[in-house]
């Protein structure tokens, strides 16, 4: 996941680069949280490997400025679909205008 989540405003479709490469045999789903608030601002759905989310629109609106949060990876069991683990990661969330 890239450190670095960029939008133009709070509704639009910015830059969140997160991929599950080919050489990871597992599904993942990522959350991404305010840390200030807990607040969750962002949730991928599943990303099977070898895919990719380029980019996004957040789902709570945010005001312009610079927000620290919290990238939850939940990496699941391709076969029984059960959750194997989950790792983070900071990220900063920018909002241009």
């Amino acid at each position: 996941i890239n450190p670095q989540a960029v939008f133009e405003n709070g509704e639009s479709v910015g830059k969140l680069e997160i991929i599950n490469p080919a050489t990871n045999v597992y599904p993942i789903a990522v959350d991404i949280h305010l840390d200030d608030t807990g607040d969750l601002i962002y949730s991928s759905g599943a990303i099977f490997p070898n895919q990719q989310i380029l980019t996004a629109r957040l789902d709570k609106q945010l005001e312009k400025g610079e927000y620290k949060a919290t990238a939850t990876i939940n990496i699941y069991d391709p076969d029984t679909k059960e959750k194997q683990g989950i790792t983070e990661a900071s990220i900063n969330v920018t909002i241009t205008n």
